[in-house]
C-alpha cells in the first residue's frame, strides 16, 4: 500500500522526498554499472575487430602460436647464434643469408633422399650429397651411415618416404585414403621434433653432416652448398666461418627446437662457446651489420625453397 504524505506538513514531506532520493540513487547506480560493463564490451569487441583487420592487412605481422612460446623456452641467446652464423653466407642466387627454414628443408629432404638411394644400395655420388670415396672421411661416415640404415630397414624406409614429409612433399602420392597421418604444412618445428625423435634418423643425421663436409675446403662447399663465404679470394675467416657453419647445422639446428643431437662417445664442438661467440663478434662486425637490424629482418618468401607453404611459415629468427 503506497504512503501519500501531507504536503502541508513539512515533516512527512522531508521524509518521503529522502526516501525517494534514497531509491532513486540506487537505481542511478545499477544503470550506472551496466552501462559500464558494456562499454567494456563494446571495447574488447572493437579491440579484436582491430587485431583480425590488421593481420588481414599485414600478413607478415608475427603473431604468438604455442609453437613459437615452446621455442622460446630454449633461450633467445641460441637465437641470436642461430641468427648470426646464418648472416655469414649468401646464396648464389638470392644474394642473400639463408634463412633456417630453407636450410631444414634442405637438409632433412637431402637426408631423407639419402637413405632411400642407401636402402637401395645405391651410393650418392652427385649433387649436394654426394659422398666423395676418394676422401677418407667421406668413405668412413658413408659406410657407418649405411649400419645405422640396416639396423631398422623397415622403419627408415618409412620415416625416409616422401609422403612421411609436410604437405608440400609427396603431394601428388598422398590420398586421404592412404592412412598417413594428417600432416604438418612446413618444414616447421613440430615436423623437426617428431622427426628428429628417432634415435636412428638423429645419428644417421650426424654421419651425414659428416659426409656433407668431409671436404673441409671453403671453394668445394661453396659449391656443394650454393653458397659465398666471401667475395674474391677464400681466407682464412672463411674456414672459421665454414666451421661455424658446420656446428649450426649438426648442433644448432637441432637444440633450438628441443631436441638433443647425437654425437659418438668423446665427441667435441670444433669449437668452445667461447670461440664461437668472438668469432661471430669478429666476422659480423666486418659485415657491418648489428644484431639490432638482424633481430628486425622478416623472412621473405622468396627465400623459401619451391614447395613450401609460405601461409604456415610463422617462425622468424627472433620471437
Amino acid at each position: 500500500m503506497s504512503f501519500n504524505p501531507d504536503i502541508n506538513d513539512p515533516t512527512e514531506m522531508n521524509n518521503y522526498l529522502s526516501g525517494k532520493e534514497t531509491e532513486l540513487s540506487s537505481i542511478d547506480l545499477e544503470i550506472t554499472c551496466s552501462t559500464i560493463e558494456n562499454s567494456m564490451r563494446k571495447r574488447k569487441t572493437t579491440e579484436s575487430k582491430k587485431s583480425i583487420y590488421s593481420a588481414m592487412e599485414n600478413p607478415r605481422r608475427k603473431r604468438k602460436t604455442k609453437e613459437s612460446k615452446k621455442s622460446k623456452r630454449v633461450g633467445s641467446s641460441m637465437y641470436k647464434r642461430e641468427a648470426l652464423m646464418l648472416q655469414l653466407f649468401r646464396r648464389n642466387k638470392k644474394e642473400m643469408p639463408p634463412k633456417k627454414e630453407y636450410l631444414r628443408c634442405r637438409l632433412i629432404r637431402g637426408q631423407k633422399r639419402f637413405i632411400r638411394k642407401s636402402l637401395k644400395k645405391m651410393a650418392p655420388l652427385k649433387g649436394f650429397d654426394r659422398v666423395l670415396l676418394e676422401n677418407s672421411k667421406s668413405k668412413s661416415a658413408y659406410e657407418s651411415s649405411l649400419e645405422v640404415c640396416n639396423r631398422d630397414r623397415e622403419e627408415m624406409e618409412r620415416i625416409s618416404d616422401t609422403m612421411n614429409g609436410p604437405k608440400t612433399d609427396g603431394k601428388s602420392k598422398r590420398s586421404k585414403k592412404s592412412g598417413h597421418e594428417e600432416p604438418q604444412n612446413s618444414f616447421n618445428d613440430t615436423f623437426c621434433q617428431n622427426y628428429f625423435e628417432d634415435s636412428n634418423i638423429k645419428e644417421h643425421f650426424y654421419y651425414y653432416n659428416e659426409i656433407l663436409f668431409a671436404d673441409f675446403e671453403s671453394k668445394s662447399l661453396c659449391e656443394r652448398f650454393d653458397f659465398k663465404c666471401c667475395e674474391g679470394e677464400h681466407k682464412d675467416s672463411c674456414k672459421s666461418k665454414w666451421k661455424l657453419m658446420k656446428i649450426f647445422t649438426s648442433y644448432y639446428m637441432l637444440k633450438i627446437i628441443g631436441v638433443d643431437p647425437w654425437f659418438p662417445k668423446g665427441h667435441e664442438l670444433e669449437l668452445s662457446q667461447d670461440e664461437i661467440e668472438k668469432l661471430l663478434d669478429i666476422e659480423i662486425s666486418k659485415l657491418g651489420i648489428s644484431t639490432e637490424e638482424i633481430s628486425k629482418q622478416e623472412i621473405s618468401t622468396e627465400e623459401i625453397p619451391k614447395g613450401i607453404s609460405t601461409d604456415e611459415i610463422s617462425q622468424y629468427f627472433f620471437k
